[in-house]
């Protein structure tokens, strides 16, 4: 439609820009435990009151989550607490609804922490998405043996954070560090996501080096305390020591090659040769994708797309229309969250 034209010397176009997130990496799901089994769907405060009540720990976390204007998703998935058939079957009926992230939030002392073991091994199986672990404590001294006890230190895709509660009230860390991590750029470092609003950072005068020494690091665990005068995470990497945001551009990538290679299908009309123009379809495809990564500084520039010459592949196996044997390998690009420096002080000669 026609812009109406005004008689002024003055005229003002608008155009409109909208912050661009990478598809699919910022919803969460929290896993509730609780007497029945189910999958709610929440794009916003309004949706979550007519199920959950105000001050209740759902509506917190969904609270706390929405408080980024950008958050498009938050999902709560139930299981029958204390039942572990429940949980499973939770986990695989919902597991692909949508979220990035699981979200799981208990107190050290509960009764079910072992539960967070079953989740974080599903999620490690499944080689997609990730686990946040969000840990309340009263009595910082149980916490080490607490996270050893779930024997999940080999887990690349498990990031769990620990809070002490403040004057008995719990803060919801894990639901305020995914309502920014979420839906910050790819690839952002967890050990540097700062001032989180609705959370209160350890107290900086009790809590030093020796504490996050003693309590957090050998079983990397993140909490959220006072950094070069800056609140913010105190770890960014897995219970396997990698980089968190490693696993999260992983995922990014397996996310886009499979979008790729879906439309390679559909814009071929679902007709592709096999033979050596038809592999070389979803060859360049691969090869695209990563480049782009690369492009963007998310990975090294010396990838390897590995393809397969339909030449050495049998007629029985092109009978089967089943395309096997392709892969590729590419190295993170790491960032640096933590360094060390020294300086020389040249004293004059004292006489």
């Amino acid at each position: 439609m026609e812009k109406i034209k005004t008689m002024s010397p003055i005229k003002i176009d608008t155009s409109y820009a909208r912050p661009v997130l990478d598809a699919g990496m910022a919803g969460i799901m929290l896993i509730n435990p609780t007497d029945h089994e189910g999958l709610q769907n929440y794009h916003g405060l309004a949706e979550v009151i007519k199920d959950y009540s105000l001050g209740s720990a759902v509506y917190s976390q969904a609270t706390a989550y929405f408080n980024n204007e950008n958050s498009p998703l938050f999902q709560v998935t139930s299981y029958k607490v204390g039942d572990g058939n429940s949980l499973t079957s939770v986990m695989n009926k919902y597991y692909y609804s949508g979220a990035q992230y699981f979200l799981v939030h208990m107190s050290i002392d509960d009764k079910n922490l072992s539960d967070i073991a079953a989740i974080s091994n599903f999620v490690e199986a499944q080689d997609n998405k990730e686990l946040i672990v969000d840990l309340t404590y009263s009595d910082v001294t149980k916490l080490p043996a607490a996270v050893s006890g779930l024997n999940i230190d080999n887990n690349k895709a498990t990031l769990i954070m620990a809070k002490n509660l403040i004057n008995g009230t719990d803060e919801f860390q894990g639901a305020h560090f995914l309502s920014t991590y979420a839906n910050a750029g790819l690839g952002t470092d967890a050990a540097l996501v700062n001032n989180l609003d609705g959370v209160t950072p350890q107290d900086k005068y009790e809590f030093g080096a020796n504490e996050l020494e003693k309590y957090f690091v050998p079983n990397k665990i993140a909490t959220y305390a006072w950094r070069g005068g800056t609140p913010m995470m105190t770890s960014g990497v897995s219970q396997s020591g990698d980089q968190f945001q490693a696993m999260v551009v992983r995922d990014a990538i397996t996310n886009e090659i499979t979008s790729s290679l879906n439309n390679v299908i559909l814009q071929n009309n679902g007709r592709i040769t096999y033979d050596n123009t038809g592999i070389k379809l979803f060859e360049n495809s691969i090869y695209g994708v990563l480049n782009e990564y690369a492009t963007r500084g998310f990975i090294e520039t010396q990838f390897d797309v590995h393809s397969v010459d339909a030449n050495n592949i049998s007629e029985s196996k092109k009978a089967s229309g089943r395309l096997t044997g392709m892969n590729w390998k590419y190295t993170p690009k790491f960032t640096i969250d933590d360094a060390s420096f020294s300086q020389t002080v040249v004293l004059p000669e004292v006489l």
